[in-house]
């Protein structure tokens, strides 16, 4: 089996480490008691998110091989689709939490629930960049 192709992966995962940028500037903008630039920044950050899973999803159906062709293509695939639901998901927190700051309940005293979302995010773009190391880079240090 060919080495893993790398340049969909890698401009999927810069998608989603730039996430990082607007989750970051959304906290501190609630924290300072600017609602708007909570919701911009988590607007930004769900289009990043989105853009991740899009190219992501590209990236697996241009590959010539699927989940069973053998043991190593399932690992692929079942470690980057997990990753793509659980991206997922953080985009229906990022949305839900979205519609709590357009309703006004976040504010510079309560914004707990924007902090655990930035916290979440951050969780989604570590194990991504763990699964990008090991599915990705990994086979290119091991030749």
């Amino acid at each position: 089996m060919a080495f893993p192709e790398l340049l969909l992966p890698t401009i999927a995962t810069i998608f989603m480490l730039v996430s990082v940028i607007p989750t970051y500037l959304g906290d501190h903008a609630i924290k300072k008691g600017n609602r708007r630039g909570l919701e911009i920044n988590l607007v930004v950050t769900i289009i990043l998110e989105a853009i991740f899973i899009a190219v992501l999803i590209v990236h697996l159906m241009l590959l010539n091989y699927k989940w069973d062709t053998n043991a190593y293509s399932s690992a692929y695939w079942v470690l980057v689709v997990t990753h793509i639901i659980f991206t997922a998901v953080m985009i229906l927190e990022n949305v839900y939490i979205l519609i709590q700051a357009l309703r006004g309940f976040y504010n510079e005293e309560r914004h707990w629930g924007v902090e655990v979302d930035g916290l979440s995010s951050y969780f989604v773009v570590a194990v991504w960049v763990a699964v990008y190391l090991t599915v990705y880079i990994s086979p290119y240090l091991l030749k």
